[in-house]
């Protein structure tokens, strides 16, 4: 769907709401780049990713979301 940055700024203005039931999966794609970084490589990109992480920590303690690396 987008950018960990671009997904995390959707879920803060409410635009995704993942408390709804048919938000189930994340989906974190960690292939390497052209210049061979993962999205955990660039603190900007994994510093959204874990705040993203942090926005959705409710649903992932219950079980309600799934997230693939």
């Amino acid at each position: 769907m987008g950018t960990p940055n671009r997904v995390k700024k959707l879920l803060e203005v409410d635009a995704i709401d993942v408390h709804k039931s048919k938000f189930k999966h994340m989906i974190i794609d960690c292939g390497l780049n052209k210049k061979n970084f993962s999205i955990f490589d660039i603190w900007e990109t994994r510093d959204d990713t874990f705040d993203l992480m942090l926005l959705a920590q409710k649903q992932l303690l219950k079980r309600k979301l799934k997230v693939s690396i």
